[in-house]
């Protein structure tokens, strides 16, 4: 009998923080601002495949920094899910936002506080939050000293683009954001300019930064649709860990599959053949959660959204449920759905 070999990738070794916590791998779902409700998550955490959160940012505005009661209400149905959650945070003014940083550091399950410097959305970056940050580094490195001090074992990461126009523009943030107190941050290999353009120079662009950046922890964002993406990312060596965003709304057993394939020496792709279950399995499970607790779960307009990800706009299928209006609420929306998998399965049998 032959014994296992060791697995040795970097992206499933556990991550320990600053303050005493952990993340126990290194692919994480992305904090997708709009996805990540409480319908998403209870889903999601059902599954097993999750093992630690990034929340969608909480914006920091301006005035007296918001009770612990009410950051705590915030992010109560991530830490019901009994996961290590890093809060994500987003603003512009360094002593406000370590206040609030510090407020969300005492609440228990929190491990770690992340900083918001991506986000390339028009109305965010207008009023100078997100990704516009990235065109005043200084401020940057304020707000990171600012809740360093503040909060001295206190993990905090950041996550950036590779710049506001140019992608080099990372070059010389990263090892101001490090020399500031980050310790580790999430690179998405895209400028804001860009916004969710397709970029063909992803590797290149993540390992220019990776050099920037240093011996801590890297991860990397941005297009990873499937396992292939994660594993040439791994092959690559230029990251040490995945943050998955709009893959996991196309195909919610993602993170498991890479895990799968990383945990196998061969690095075995078993490819996305099955991606259509999933895409019944899951909008099943949503809408059976929906009907459990409707008053929470339940929106029509966001399970539509979810049904166009995961079935896509012109399949059948999610033709088929778009028939249906909010008032027929959860049940007839999954009637309509199993009815649907039914017919596709004795089609698939004629033929």
């Amino acid at each position: 009998m032959t014994n296992k070999p060791e697995v040795t990738s970097s992206l499933l070794k556990p991550l320990h923080l600053l303050g005493g916590g952990s993340l126990p791998d290194r692919v994480l779902p992305a904090p997708m601002e709009g996805i990540l409700t409480p319908l998403f998550t209870k889903a999601l955490s059902q599954q097993g495949h999750v093992k630690a959160w990034i929340t969608p940012f909480y914006r920091v505005g301006v005035g007296n920094p918001p009770r612990l009661h009410k950051l705590r209400r915030e992010i109560q149905f991530f830490l019901d899910t009994q996961l290590p959650v890093i809060v994500q945070l987003m603003g512009t003014d360094p002593e406000l936002m370590s206040l609030v940083a510090e407020r969300f550091n005492s609440i228990e399950g929190v491990v770690g506080l992340n900083f918001n410097f991506a986000c390339p959305s028009k109305r965010v970056n207008h009023r100078g939050g997100g990704g516009a940050c990235l065109q005043t580094p200084d401020l940057m490195a304020s707000i990171l000293d600012s809740t360093r001090k503040r909060c001295p074992n206190l993990s905090l990461s950041a996550k950036i683009r590779t710049g506001f126009i140019h992608p080099e523009e990372c070059l010389d943030i990263l090892p101001k954001l490090k020399d500031a107190g980050c310790e580790w941050v999430t690179v998405h290999h895209r400028t804001v300019k860009e916004a969710y353009t397709k970029v063909d120079e992803r590797i290149p662009r993540l390992t220019k930064a990776r050099e920037a950046w240093g011996s801590l922890p890297f991860f990397a964002s941005g297009d990873i649709f499937g396992v292939e993406d994660a594993l040439a990312l791994e092959a690559s060596g230029c990251c040490e860990g995945l943050v998955v965003a709009r893959g996991l709304i196309r195909k919610p057993l993602l993170l498991g599959e890479i895990r799968k394939a990383l945990d196998d020496p061969q690095r075995y792709h078993r490819g996305d053949h099955d991606q259509r279950k999933q895409a019944y399995q899951f909008m099943e499970q949503l809408l059976e959660l929906c009907i459990q607790k409707p008053d929470i779960y339940w929106s029509h307009k966001y399970c539509m959204e979810l049904a166009r990800n995961l079935f896509g706009v012109k399949d059948s299928t999610f033709r088929t449920l778009t028939t249906l209006k909010q008032i027929d609420g959860p049940g007839l929306l999954l009637e309509k759905l199993i009815l649907s998998k039914e017919q596709e399965h004795l089609l698939d049998k004629s033929c």
